[in-house]
C-alpha cells in the first residue's frame, strides 16, 4: 500500500547532491523550486510503493546534506490520483490546496508528485508531548468537522482519519493526506481493508460499502486518543484491531477524566451500528459548538502524544496499510 514521503520545508536555496545514489535528478526539480519561490511554504509529496511490495529501502531525507538516498521504489499512481482528484474537487481553508502536479524522472521511471499547501504546526501523532486545553481540542475538532463536511459535500470520503493526519497550531487545524480517499459513488468492493487498523470503522473492517459515517467513527477514535492518550483498544495486531472494532465495547476506564459532553460525543461516534452515529460531520460540529467552557472544566489539560520510538513495536498498525479482511467474523 502507499507510502507518501513528505519533504518539507522547501527553500529557494535547497540543493540535492549530484550522486549516482540520488533518486531524483536535480535538473528535474528546478521547475518545482522555481514554483515554490513564488508560493508560501509548500510540501512536496512523492508517491511511491511500499518497501514490502517493491523490495526497496526507505527514502531518507537528509536535511543537513540536502540530499536524497536512492531507493528502488516504484511509482504509486493510484494514491496520487486519489489525492489529486479529491483535492481538486474540495475547497476549504482547513484542507491543502494543490499548487502544482506532475512527474519527475527517477532511476526507476517517472514518479508522480504534488506540490501542496503546507500548514504550519504539529500533527497529533507527533512524538513530542504537547499540552492542549480541552477548549483548544474542541476548537481543533470543530475545524476538522467543517473540513470533513466540505469533503463529504463533494461526494468524497477521507477513509484515513487519524491523529497523524490532523495538523494543529494555535490558530486553526488542518486535515491532510487524502491518499486513500474515495468517491462514495465509485467504490471498489473487494476483500481488501484499506486504512489504519486502529482507526478504521467496523464497516471498513468488513470491506463494506462506505458512507460519511465511516469518517465519523474514525474521528471518534481520534477524539478518544486526544483526550485519553490511549489508542482505542490498546496495542494489538491488525487483525486484533479489526475484531475489536467489530465486536468489543469501547474501553471506558481511560475516559474517566474526560469532560462528560466530550465523552458522550466520543461514544456516539464509536457506535458499531452506523445508524446510531451522527449522520454527518455538520451535525457533529454542531454538538461540539454547543459545549460551553463550564462543561469542559472537569479537566484542565489533556496531553497529546500518540507514539514514541519505544511504542513502535507495540503499535505495529500505526501506519496506513492494506490487508485482507479476517474471515469468518460474526455479523
Amino acid at each position: 500500500m502507499p507510502t507518501v514521503i513528505n519533504l518539507l520545508p522547501f527553500t529557494a536555496n535547497t540543493r540535492f547532491k549530484n550522486t549516482q545514489a540520488q533518486l531524483i535528478r536535480a535538473t528535474n526539480l528546478s521547475v518545482i523550486f522555481e514554483l515554490q519561490r513564488k508560493l508560501p511554504v509548500a510540501v512536496l509529496k512523492l508517491y511511491l510503493q511500499s518497501f514490502e511490495e517493491s523490495g526497496g529501502e526507505t527514502i531518507i531525507w537528509n536535511d543537513e546534506a540536502s540530499g536524497l538516498i536512492e531507493t528502488k521504489l516504484t511509482p504509486d499512481e493510484k494514491s496520487y490520483h486519489r489525492e489529486k482528484n479529491a483535492l481538486n474537487s474540495i475547497t476549504h481553508s482547513c484542507i491543502p490546496r494543490i499548487y502544482h502536479s506532475g512527474t519527475v524522472d527517477a532511476t526507476t521511471g517517472s514518479v508522480p508528485y504534488l506540490l501542496l499547501q503546507h500548514f504550519r504546526g504539529k500533527n497529533l501523532a507527533d512524538t513530542e508531548q504537547e499540552k492542549l486545553s480541552p477548549a483548544h481540542m474542541r476548537k481543533t475538532f470543530i475545524c476538522i468537522c467543517h473540513a470533513l463536511d466540505a469533503t463529504h459535500s463533494q461526494g468524497y470520503l477521507h477513509c484515513d482519519i487519524k491523529p497523524s493526519n490532523i495538523i494543529v497550531n494555535s490558530n486553526r487545524a488542518a486535515l491532510i493526506d487524502f491518499g486513500l480517499s474515495i468517491h462514495k459513488d465509485n467504490q471498489e468492493l473487494d476483500d481488501i481493508v484499506r486504512g489504519t487498523p486502529s482507526y478504521v470503522s467496523p464497516e471498513q473492517a468488513q470491506a463494506r460499502t462506505l458512507d460519511e459515517r465511516t469518517d465519523i467513527y474514525s474521528l471518534g477514535a481520534t477524539l478518544y486518543y486526544a483526550f485519553t492518550r490511549q489508542t482505542l483498544f490498546g496495542a494489538r495486531s491488525a487483525i486484533g484491531y479489526l475484531t475489536a472494532h467489530l465486536h468489543e465495547p469501547v474501553p471506558m476506564e481511560p475516559l474517566e477524566n474526560t469532560p462528560k459532553p466530550i465523552k458522550e460525543i466520543i461514544l456516539r461516534c464509536l457506535e458499531k451500528d452506523r445508524d446510531a452515529r451522527y449522520n454527518n460531520a455538520r451535525e457533529l460540529a454542531h454538538e461540539l459548538e454547543n459545549i460551553t467552557s463550564r462543561n469542559l472544566s472537569s479537566s484542565d489539560r489533556v496531553y497529546i502524544r500518540i507514539s514514541t520510538p519505544s511504542d513502535a513495536t507495540s503499535h505495529p498498525s500505526g501506519d496506513t496499510v492494506g490487508f485482507v479482511k479476517p474471515a469468518p467474523l460474526r455479523t
